[in-house]
């Protein structure tokens, strides 16, 4: 299935998101970073530790890990929200995720230069 520019344009805040790219690629630094998973790790936990961890107070440490281990990340999410519920997986993921951690955190190394590099959007692999 094909899609025209305009019909993307169409979706979500793809217009918004759009606008923003062209403004960031016209300014004088130009440039979009486009961040890895591990930049936020100092202060979250990587998506897999993430995982792990919720396996652990479900008691299904072993099979999450070997699902992991095969890169079946949305199925062992999957596998967790079925044990736990969605609820005390979404909540288990805002403590784990809380944006409050970022108030006191030290940010330092590659993620306290992402400021200096662009005034715009950082594209990212996730919860960076």
């Amino acid at each position: 299935m094909s899609i025209s520019f305009e019909e993307l344009m169409q979706i979500g805040n793809n217009q918004f998101n759009f606008e923003k790219l062209v403004e960031q690629m016209k300014s004088p630094l130009n440039i979009i970073p486009f961040v890895g998973a591990g930049m936020s790790c100092p202060i979250y936990p990587l998506w897999e530790t993430f995982l792990l961890n919720m396996a652990k107070e479900v008691d299904r440490y072993n099979e999450i890990s070997e699902m992991l281990k095969k890169g079946l990340f949305e199925e062992a999410a999957g596998e967790l929200i079925n044990d736990m519920g969605k609820r005390d997986f979404d909540d288990f993921m805002e403590m784990s995720f809380d944006k409050k951690k970022l108030q006191n955190a030290a940010l330092d190394g590659a993620v306290s230069l992402l400021p200096r590099l662009a005034c715009g959007p950082v594209i990212t692999t996730n919860f960076d």
